[in-house]
């Protein structure tokens, strides 16, 4: 005879439990209790995210990713500053190098390698100076008296890379005690720094459109305002292969070096997406620039009857693999310096094993894959460089 049971409520379930008596658990539940542990229903399995160490595996686990990604910061903040100073180094007017005195095509490497140490070795000294302002004359500067936090010394850095992509030369022209008069606060202390915004995702793949749509505008505007022979569709094709090109390049070492997770992944290779455009569009400037100067110095010594210098010029600019067909070599060789940096980033950060100042993460120059080699050079006959 089958007896109706009424089912029982969550609160009286919990009544009648907090009215037993205490001491060791009926031999009934102890009986569920060890059936529940051998077998399991069909469909339910244990939590493969669940760390077997318990809580204490969990929060190393926590700090371990914590690291990784301060790490990653400190790697991509210093991949920033080191393509804003390449981007500058394009930008600087080499009298050697734009009097034609060079015609290796690997000369431009080196000389941004070289712009690039140089202007470290400016912001270094500039911060320096500041920070002896800030802190006054008589106090001995150490880094545990620094005037500056991490933070600080960064945004210092922005600034000044900032300062010499608009104005390369200041590297050269401008001393750091000097600059750092004109930047000293009247006050000795800094504002704390502020809370890091939290970042926003539109979702994976909007953010890749829309860091491709900002590369690639950047990319248009500078081909506008620097235009070659080619149309706007052909040279923005050209851009996307080469810069998807260098984040593939750019992203390998990161994922070998950093077992980081998916999300951090995205926003490295975000970055990776940001500097490569960034890096385009100054090669375009480069190249543009340099050649628009040696093609009117050829037609200037074909006007005056100077064919044999007229010749010598037309050869150099061959060799220096200017106009818009040498945008690509010279692309390569510029993201390679960059690259060099990342290297040298990561096996700093490989050999420490700690973590590091974002500045700390400085550029330092590296002479170029090739070495510079002798040409013989002719008055030939050449036809006129092609933009």
């Amino acid at each position: 005879m089958n007896v109706a049971s009424t089912p029982v409520s969550p609160a009286a379930l919990r009544a009648y439990v907090a009215s037993l008596p205490p001491g060791p658990p009926a031999p009934g539940l102890v009986e569920l209790q060890q059936r529940s542990l051998a077998s399991s229903p069909d469909g339910v399995a244990a939590d493969p995210l669940a760390a077997p160490g318990g809580s204490a595996e969990e929060l190393a686990w926590q700090d371990r990713q914590r690291t990784l990604r301060q790490q990653l910061k400190v790697l991509l903040a210093g991949s920033k500053l080191h393509a804003g100073l390449t981007a500058a180094a394009l930008g600087y007017a080499d009298e050697p190098a734009r009097a034609g005195a060079s015609s290796d095509p690997a000369a431009v490497a080196d000389q941004v390698a070289r712009y690039v140490e140089r202007a470290t070795a400016w912001i270094e000294a500039t911060t320096r100076e500041l920070e002896r302002r800030w802190l006054g004359a008589d106090a001995g500067l150490t880094e545990a008296t620094s005037a500056l936090s991490g933070y600080h010394r960064y945004e210092l850095a922005r600034l000044l890379v900032a300062l010499l992509q608009r104005q390369p030369q200041r590297v050269d022209q401008t001393d750091p005690t000097l600059l750092a008069t004109c930047l000293a606060a009247p006050g000795q202390t800094l504002p704390a720094a502020p809370p890091v915004p939290a970042w926003v995702s539109a979702g994976a793949a909007a953010d890749v459109r829309m860091a491709w749509s900002r590369a690639l505008a950047r990319v248009l505007e500078t081909a506008v305002d620097h235009p070659f022979n080619r149309e706007l569709d052909v040279v923005l094709d050209d851009a996307r292969a080469a810069i998807a090109g260098a984040v593939d390049r750019q992203m390998q070492p990161l994922a070998e070096a950093l077992a980081y997770s998916p999300d951090a992944r995205r926003v490295a290779e975000l970055h990776a997406l940001k500097i490569a455009g960034q890096l385009y569009a100054a090669t375009l400037i480069h190249v543009h620039r340099e050649s628009t100067r040696m093609i009117q110095s050829y037609q200037d010594l074909l006007e005056q009857g100077r064919l044999e210098a007229a010749d010598r010029l037309a050869q150099i600019y061959q060799e220096r693999q200017l106009g818009y067909v040498g945008v690509p070599q010279h692309f390569q060789r510029i993201v390679a310096v960059h690259e060099r940096q990342q290297e040298r980033a990561l096996a700093a950060l490989a050999a420490s094993n700690a973590i590091v100042d974002p500045v700390a993460v400085s550029p330092a120059a590296e002479p170029p894959a090739t070495a510079p080699t002798d040409r013989a050079g002719g008055a030939v006959r050449t036809t006129a460089p092609a933009p």
